[in-house]
């Protein structure tokens, strides 16, 4: 992204949360909450302004009560129900495409009560790490990350490994009861097309897994994208992230290497990579060409 995104989603909150911070230093407040966001924690390949943006307040908070001030934070993945999620449907409907749950609107006034509570009423709840108390966090909860059905990428992250022993073994039951339905992956549902022996049938069966997955990528709906043909795939926030993803997403399904920088120079279309693996992968097999 541009210098100029960069600053444009960083200030307000930054700059924001720094004059509030300085301007009221010295009164007696009651209270001093921020609302974050869960992806200044576990991070988003295409919006790392807004990442950071949230990582400080979290921060923030950790600084004023390390001054003995009130203050927290609160990390907020989807909330469901009322506001932003429910007036824009086609952001509710990314979110819970990636398997992202959301917490109601009574819940989120629960944990809105408790970041009021004044400092002194609140129990140090780690030995390690004394100043955890100013964050709270939502959207991280194992039991219903496990029964999601996919593990969110920031899973993967090491630092994350406590969250992600808990996830597998609560998933781990719903695993070996899950219908056949659910089991559906990319390789089953091209086979089905191949069966066809027809090459239109089978290379738009490709093409739809491929605007899928990549709109769970990019986080942009899968009717924008087959509108967006012509334009390149750097439109659309691509990143070294996501293209690792897609590289081994392509390779792991139809053992079709995608080229790397190819992809990372950002001039492919959505449209180009089908053909790119339309070309590498002998559909009268489903192998790799």
């Amino acid at each position: 992204m541009s210098v100029g995104d960069w600053h444009k989603v960083l200030a307000p909150k930054v700059q924001g949360t720094i004059n509030l911070h300085e301007g009221l230093l010295h009164a007696p407040l009651d209270f001093f909450v921020m609302t974050s966001s869960t992806l200044g924690i576990a991070g988003a390949s295409t919006q790392s302004n807004y990442a950071a943006a949230n990582a400080f307040l979290d921060s923030m908070a950790r600084h004023r009560w390390s001054l003995g001030l009130e203050a927290c934070s609160i990390a907020l993945g989807m909330v469901v129900g009322v506001g932003h999620m429910e007036t824009h449907p086609e952001v509710k409907e990314t979110f819970q495409q990636r398997n992202v749950y959301g917490i109601p609107e009574d819940e989120f006034l629960k944990m809105m009560e408790m970041a009021c509570r004044p400092r002194e009423s609140v129990a140090r709840i780690s030995e390690h790490d004394e100043l955890s108390v100013a964050h709270m966090i939502t959207g991280m909860e194992p039991s219903k990350l496990a029964n999601s059905g996919v593990q969110p990428s920031w899973l993967k992250d090491p630092r994350f490994c406590y969250i992600n022993a808990a996830v597998e073994k609560l998933g781990a039951a719903s695993t070996t009861s899950a219908s056949p339905d659910h089991a559906t992956n990319a390789t089953s549902i091209l086979a089905t097309a191949m069966a066809t022996k027809d090459p239109a049938t089978i290379r738009l069966a490709l093409q739809t897994l491929v605007f899928n997955y990549f709109s769970k990528l990019v986080m942009v709906s899968v009717d924008k994208l087959a509108s967006s043909l012509d334009r390149p795939m750097a439109d659309f926030g691509m990143d070294s992230m996501i293209v690792a993803d897609l590289r081994n997403w392509a390779w792991s399904e139809w053992k079709v290497d995608v080229p790397f920088m190819l992809l990372l120079e950002g001039s492919v279309t959505i449209d180009g990579l089908v053909e790119m693996v339309w070309t590498k992968m002998d559909w009268k097999t489903g192998k790799d060409g």
